[in-house]
């Protein structure tokens, strides 16, 4: 008989327990509808919102299509790489990447220079720089792609960009592999 009654109790014990799961599961999807429902809401009531928002996907899906072409290195790629020189001048369609611990400034006649100053940030080289004075250079045209990693370098060339109306671009940290 006690074996029964403690039997019955542990089943008992286990249909509470799963109530109380159920419920809890059901509280949180009920709350998370109920957000979704907010957000979608307010996205009627604004389309501006959904336009800026498909805007931006659009722009983002065909820049990571040009950057992906650009990767392949097979023949016909829309873009070439190049490590950055001194004095070179900047060429359309062209990736340029930075020497080891150098971080290339942007000159007002459009070429590079190479520059051995401080680490930003811990960093050299120091994304900030190069977009500082890419800002500064190309203004509106500018497209800040900044992608999440170990270090803060990239938020102070994000700034500048954007008071010069430069496009900005931002990863999640999520999708990041280094965050």
């Amino acid at each position: 008989m006690k074996h029964k009654n403690k039997q019955n109790s542990m089943t008992l014990s286990l249909k509470n327990n799963l109530r109380k799961g159920l419920g809890l599961s059901f509280g949180v999807l009920i709350l998370s509808s109920m957000a979704s429902f907010i957000s979608i809401k307010s996205l009627i009531n604004n389309p501006g919102l959904t336009t800026q928002s498909n805007a931006t996907t659009c722009y983002l899906n065909n820049l990571l299509f040009v950057l992906k072409e650009a990767e392949t290195g097979q023949r016909d790629c829309l873009l070439a790489r190049k490590e950055v020189e001194e004095k070179e001048k900047i060429l359309p369609r062209t990736i340029y990447i930075a020497p080891a611990d150098y971080p290339f400034l942007m000159e007002k006649d459009l070429s590079f220079s190479l520059d051995y100053s401080e680490k930003v940030n811990f960093s050299r080289p120091a994304i900030a720089v190069t977009f500082m004075t890419a800002a500064e250079v190309f203004g509106p045209q500018l497209v800040y792609l900044l992608l999440s990693g170990s270090n803060a370098d990239g938020v102070k060339g994000l700034s500048v960009v954007s008071r010069h109306q430069g496009r900005v671009l931002v990863q999640t940290p999520m999708s990041a592999q280094v965050a």
